[in-house]
């Protein structure tokens, strides 16, 4: 699609970061949050520095990336149970939020695997 604005992405994933506009600043002023830390994208979900379902899906989606990229182990079971109790936390950041309680039901089928 062709702007005359470049189009600025809400929420994206490189090189094991998350970048997110934080939406608490706009209009006046295009601030973002970078970090590697699961944590701090809860946070911002939290205090609405994202909002509108899909981007909270999207940020829950990229935090449990972050989660999975933190985990140091080679055991499938102990992997499984940090992530799924991380996804959870995620999770419960913002309960009435349907996109993150389908991201903890979607990992929690996962252990089926």
């Amino acid at each position: 699609m062709k702007t005359l604005v470049p189009l600025t992405p809400t929420i994206e994933y490189s090189n094991k970061k998350v970048r997110l506009i934080d939406q608490t600043y706009l209009p006046i002023e295009e601030k973002y949050i970078i970090t590697d830390d699961y944590k701090e994208v809860c946070a911002a979900i939290y205090r609405l520095s994202i909002r509108g379902a899909p981007a909270i899906g999207v940020a829950g989606a990229y935090a449990s990336v972050l989660v999975s990229d933190s985990i140091n182990t080679n055991d499938k079971k102990s992997f499984l149970d940090q992530f799924l109790a991380k996804t959870n936390e995620i999770a419960n950041t913002r309960p009435t939020a349907i996109n993150l309680s389908g991201l903890s039901k979607n990992a929690t089928k996962s252990r089926k695997f």
